[in-house]
């Protein structure tokens, strides 16, 4: 018998319903639910996320770093409000866990299936250091 340690464990794929609901619940809900929804954004429901806001969408299933909603919770990007506007930002672990769940298709439970391409990221920057091969 393996120790616990060495034996594979399946990886956990973060959804909106148990994972990403309670950080927006926490931080988000106070301006962006149903009752409240600035900037026209809702982040209480699933249907909410993938609505986006009066500006468009907010996230790209498989690219949170071309999503609005990664960049505003982990302070990136130029002309994108640092979320929660006027607060603290979030604890890394909570943004890592949005990140992943961006990354990994914004699966709403569990059991759904991925939104989008899901894969490496395709916001990768080429070094520019590449050789040539003869």
């Amino acid at each position: 018998m393996l120790a616990p340690a060495l034996c594979p464990q399946a990886a956990h794929h973060p959804n909106y319903d148990d994972d990403v609901k309670p950080i927006f619940a926490r931080y988000c809900f106070t301006c962006h639910s149903a009752s409240e929804m600035r900037s026209g954004l809702s982040l209480e429901s699933f249907a909410g996320v993938l609505k986006g806001g009066g500006a468009g969408e907010v996230v790209i299933p498989g690219r949170p770093a071309s999503s609005i909603l990664y960049k505003a919770v982990a302070h990136e990007g130029d002309g994108v409000p640092q979320m929660p506007l006027g607060g603290a930002k979030i604890p890394d672990q909570y943004i890592a866990l949005i990140r992943d769940w961006i990354q990994q298709g914004m699966l709403e439970t569990a059991a759904s299936q991925p939104l989008g391409n899901v894969g490496p990221s395709l916001d990768y920057k080429p070094t520019g250091d590449r050789k040539s091969v003869v």
